[in-house]
């Protein structure tokens, strides 16, 4: 749960729509996070 802040200040920006571009590097943003956070555990 350590990586929640990261999201939080990456949500900030969140009242202008994504592009579809976005959308997809945010996905990826996200699974490699997932990653991390199992690579820690």
């Amino acid at each position: 749960m350590g990586s929640s802040g990261v999201f939080e200040l990456d949500l900030g920006d969140s009242e202008i729509p994504l592009t579809p571009k976005q959308e997809r590097e945010q996905k990826v943003l996200e699974e490699q996070l997932k990653m991390k956070t199992n690579e820690t555990k």
